[in-house]
Formats: structure tokens, sequence, C-alpha cells
């Protein structure tokens, strides 16, 4: 009887252990980050969820990746951001390419002088994340 709850009670702890390795395990995936090299600057992702980040378009404007979210079935990236800088907020919007080695997309933003938008355009300058995502 004794032997009984012994190995019961270490075939619970061993169960408790793998549970808390498996979440510590997600949990560092989910805090990966890559970089990118854009023609708006660098790129840093996390992709979460939800996505977040920076990016650094000059030495004193570095935007905030407010949050967003990647579809691997469309190989879509969407997060929205904020640029300090200027107080303007926007939105990108990204097709990543199947080898997730380059991404094309669009910004989209209202500031003070009214709606701009413009195409975004980055390579992959770290081991991808995403195309490893199912």
């Amino acid at each position: 009887m004794r032997n009984r709850l012994l190995i019961r009670s270490l075939a619970a702890t061993a169960l408790a252990v793998a549970m808390m390795l498996a979440a510590m395990s997600a949990s560092a995936a989910q805090g990966d980050a890559e970089t990118w090299e854009s023609d708006w600057g660098q790129l840093t992702l996390s992709y979460g969820p939800p996505v977040t980040g920076t990016w650094q378009q000059s030495a004193s404007q570095i935007g905030l990746i407010d949050g967003g979210s990647y579809d691997p079935d469309t190989r879509t990236l969407f997060f929205t951001y904020t640029q300090d800088w200027n107080q303007v907020i926007g939105e990108a919007v990204f097709s990543v390419a199947p080898d997730g080695l380059s991404m094309t997309g669009t910004w989209d933003q209202l500031d003070n002088t009214g709606h701009n938008a413009g195409t975004w355009i980055a390579q992959r300058a770290t081991p991808s994340l995403l195309a490893a995502r199912p």
C-alpha cells in the first residue's frame, strides 16, 4: 500500500514538472524576437501573441509596434504602431514570402497633414520564426 502511494505521488510530481517545463518552453518561444532590415529601418518583432516590437526609422525615431497578429494560413502579418516623435498612430499589413525570408506590405496612418500611406518592404536578418510556424 505504501509503495502504491509513493508511486502515485512520484507520478503526479513527474506530471506536474512536465507540465511546468512545457509551459516554460511555450512562454520562451512566445518571447522570441527576430530582426528584419526594411526600407523604413530595422524592425524587431516578437510574435507573442500578440505581435509586438519596434522599428528604428532614424537615430532619434524609434517606433513602437503596439500589437498585432500573424496568420500562418495566409502568411499575413498585421500590426498597429505609434510614432512617439510626432504622435502619429497607424497600421501595417504584410504578406510574408513562403520561405519566410522577406515580406512586402503597406502602412497607413492619419497625422496632422491628413492621410498618409505607402509601401514597406523587409528582408529577414535573423533566423525565421515565421517559417517554422504551422
